[in-house]
Order: C-alpha cells, then structure tokens, then sequence
C-alpha cells in the first residue's frame, strides 16, 4: 500500500530527520522497483487496473505539485491528476499487457488533456466507453470512461458510447455497437469523437476553410476575483454615485445572451485601470484613485480584508498596494470594440452581439473579437457560429457538462473551422452576401419580438424567425458540402 504517483527521489534533497511525521505517512511514497524487482525487471506487469481519483492540481500541496510537473509529462497548469495515472500505468505495464482505468473523461477536450492527447494519438489507447454524465457513481458527478490502453499499438481507437442510464450493466455495455476512429483524425487538440468531423469533411470536399482564429480570438475577458465586490447593479451604481470614469457594462451572465440579439447587461464592473501602451491595462494608483473616484475608493475600503484576501492556484495574490486588483484584468483591446459574444453553457452554440465599451467574463461568456475580416462581414460569422453544423462541431471538441450541456470555452472556440470566401467567384461571394441579409432579418426581427405586445403578434414573429433560422442552417450545409446523410445526423443531434 502506498502512493502510486509519489517516489522515494520526493525525498530528495531534505533533512529526513526534519520531516514531519505526519506528512511522511500522508505522502506515502511507494518504490515500484523496490516492491516488485522481479516484475520490474522483466518488462512490467501484465495488466494494470484502478479506478484512480479525481483531484485537481488546485487542491494537491505545494510540494507534490511541484514533484508531479517535474515527474510526469503529461500535467499542465490545471492538470486533474487522474491523468498522471494514465502516464503511470505506461510505464509500469510491460509490452504485451493492458491497462483498465475508469476516469473522468473530460481530458478528452479540456485545456489540461492537450498533452495527454498528444501522448495517446500513437495508438496507444485502444478502446474507450464513454458514459458521458450518466450516474455511474451514485452522488459523484465525474463524467466517467473506461479507457483500455497498451504499449503495443492498435490499428484503429475502438469507442463505445453508453447513453442510458438502462445501459449501466456488463450486458448492454457488451452489445453496445462500437466505431472506429482513426488515429489520423487525433491530436493534441480536443478530440471530436462524434460520427462526423466537420474540418475531415471539408478536407475532402476540397473545400478551403481555416480556424476561427485566422479572423480573431474568443477571450477571456475580465476576471474580477471577487465579483461580490467589484460587480454593482445600475441601481447600485446610482445610489452610491459611483463614478463613471471607471465603470464599465460587464457581461458576466450567460443567461443575458441569445441568438442574434444585443446584449445589454445589467450589470457594472469597476474597473480601476487607466488605458496604457497597445491597450494593456495599468492599475490607477489608490491615492490617485481616492482622488478621482472618491465614492468608489470609499466602497472598496469596505471590502478591503476580504480583497486581499483572495488566491490564484492557492497563493494570495492581491496582499500588497494593489489589493484592489483584478484577479484578470484583461485589455481595454478586449473592451472598446464591439464584439461577438457566446452564452458559455448550454445544449447548443448561441451568439449574439456586444457593443463597444463593455467588459466581459469569458468563463460565462466568451468575447469574441475580430482584428482581420478582409471584406468579411461580421455577419457572416454570427451567422455560421449560430448555425447547427458549427452548434454541433463544437458540441463534440469542448467539455460537456451534467444533463446534456455543454461549456463553450475559448480555446475551442478559436479552433471553429471556418469556410472561407473566395470574393473573386460570384457564386461565393453571392453566398457570403446571402448570410449576411439573413442575419440582417434575424437581427431585425429578434428587435421586433422583443418590443411586441401581444401574442399573437409574437407568435408570427417567431414563426419567420424559425423559417429565417432554417434557411441559414440550410445554407451552411451548402457551404460545408453536407450530404442528406451527414445534414440527418447534425439535425438529430442538435
């Protein structure tokens, strides 16, 4: 018995009669070729089983943090160290064995599996059963999968997905039909394991497209550490007679975006910066801003303690002058032009509008924000990131969550294949400029709903807002060369 990840070298370098005896029991280090010379020696094990925690790197000590990104390959900044098992098992089983592991999923498509991906788009990972969010543990919400590897290649990646909760037995998992993914198809990106992989049927449709992040970048935006404090309601905002200077409209809830609609958040964010060099934001000194915002400064003394008080990856980070700083302060870059913005959870994409000088939280809402359109219009991409081809793309690289929802993050955003326009041939252009008067007549009649009055009046816009929503998904199928069969899966799956 012992800590599977944690050797002997974690010792390394300190005074053994220093060591508290409590942390020597609490890490446990375990010598795998002390325990088990012979197998060792001879290659490894024959099979490596477990079904290993699930913790992220956030909630690990210092010093076993430390000792893992200086151990193992596959951790990065928010690693979850199930993966380090993963990583673990490889080297403990021998060329010819296998390993079973049941665990989170999720580094399948989140920033902290890039590097395992990487590592296992060898073939080293044979099969996986994927249950999604079903209750394989009962009051554990983890996103279980059961992942079958081995040092010896395999041809193809072999994957079940398990979708009911009647399918939890041996039997039904046994008959459950499988597909086969081909390793060419994976990489260290996040992995679309869906039927259809959207960039794989433009390549062979020959059809020129690049990521979303040719264009621009969804962001993160503002991160406040404390939104408690730092977010007030207009109302709020009014009362205390905060001064404008140094507030901002902050869209910071999901539930305020819809399809094409302009945001219009309720909510201000102070904002105690002044613009610097290329749009980086340089925090306003407190005398300087007891000067000039004497209202807000008062406010936020109130609340200092619990402002310095507030930690990054475990380390307080806001204990000195600046205790009044944004955990992410962003770019006055990300606020001043109007941008495109993402409701972050949800069962399918929706993109609306956010106009300029206005902050936003990318953790909710993603900003997205276009420095190169070359005679694109912004329309254009509203229209496609609102259409169910790219609701379903990227439904199958970012991180779902609990009851069929998904978190649309930023960096998966950034990789939406986008079809490109070739301006010079009339019918491309014909289509960009028909997306762009579709969007036009969603924009237009999205306003007209919200302002009308009675029901039946909503009732006929919404019937042309669904006829107009139809004709932009049918649309996008053209652009993306869609057949019947691949238009019939995307509909049945959006």
């Amino acid at each position: 018995c012992g800590n599977s990840l944690i050797g002997p070298d974690f010792h390394e370098n300190q005074q053994m009669s220093l060591l508290d005896e409590e942390e020597m029991y609490r890490v446990n280090a375990f010598d795998w070729n002390a325990e088990f010379p012979e197998i060792i020696k001879n290659g490894g094990f024959n099979a490596v089983i477990g079904n290993p925690p699930y913790i992220r790197i956030q909630l690990i000590g210092h010093k076993e943090a430390d000792y893992f990104f200086h151990t193992f390959k596959s951790p990065t900044s928010k690693t979850d160290i199930s993966i380090l098992f993963l990583e673990r098992s490889l080297n403990l089983v021998s060329n010819s064995g296998f390993i079973g592991l049941i665990s989170t999923s999720q580094w399948l498509s989140t920033d902290y599996g890039t590097k395992m991906r990487g590592m296992l788009c060898d073939g080293r990972l044979h099969n996986i059963v994927n249950f999604g969010s079903l209750p394989v543990f009962q009051k554990a919400d983890t996103y279980p999968a059961i992942f079958i590897l081995s040092p010896k290649r395999a041809k193809k990646l072999k994957l079940k997905r398990i979708e009911k909760s009647s399918q939890l037995n041996l039997h039904e998992i046994e008959k459950t039909p499988e597909i086969s993914i081909e390793f060419s198809r994976l990489s260290e990106a996040p992995w679309n394991l869906r039927a259809l992989d959207i960039p794989t049927i433009l390549g062979n449709s020959y059809i020129n497209w690049q990521p979303l992040k040719t264009f621009g970048k969804a962001y993160i935006g503002v991160l406040t550490g404390m939104d408690k404090v730092f977010v007030v309601d207009r109302k709020t905002a009014e009362k205390n007679r905060f001064e404008k200077e140094i507030l901002f409209s902050y869209a910071y809830r999901g539930a305020e975006v819809n399809k094409y609609t302009t945001t219009k958040p309720n909510a201000k964010v102070i904002y105690p910066y002044r613009e610097g060099l290329h749009g980086s934001p340089e925090i306003i000194s407190e005398m300087e801003l007891k000067k000039i915002c004497p209202n807000i400064h008062s406010y936020l003394l109130k609340h200092k303690d619990a402002l310095r008080q507030r930690k990054d990856s475990r380390k307080y980070y806001a204990q000195g002058a600046d205790w009044y700083r944004h955990l992410r302060p962003g770019s006055f870059n990300y606020i001043r032009p109007s941008k495109l913005i993402i409701k972050g959870i949800d069962t399918k994409a929706v993109v609306g509008l956010l106009k300029e000088n206005t902050c936003f939280n990318g953790a909710n809402c993603p900003g997205i924000i276009f420095n190169s359109l070359e005679g694109y219009s912004l329309f254009y991409f509203l229209g496609l990131l609102n259409s169910k081809v790219l609701s379903y793309h990227l439904r199958t690289i970012c991180p779902a969550k609990l009851g069929g929802y998904t978190r649309f993050n930023a960096n998966n955003i950034n990789n939406t294949p986008i079809r490109i326009i070739d301006f010079k041939k009339s019918d491309d252009k014909a289509d960009h400029d028909q997306m762009v008067n579709l969007v036009n007549q969603m924009l237009g009649l999205n306003k007209k709903l919200s302002e009308a009055k009675t029901p039946q009046a909503k009732n006929v816009l919404q019937r042309q807002i669904e006829a107009t929503d139809k004709q932009i998904d049918q649309l996008v199928y053209k652009l993306y060369d869609l057949t019947n069969e691949e238009i019939k899966i995307v509909e049945s799956e959006t």
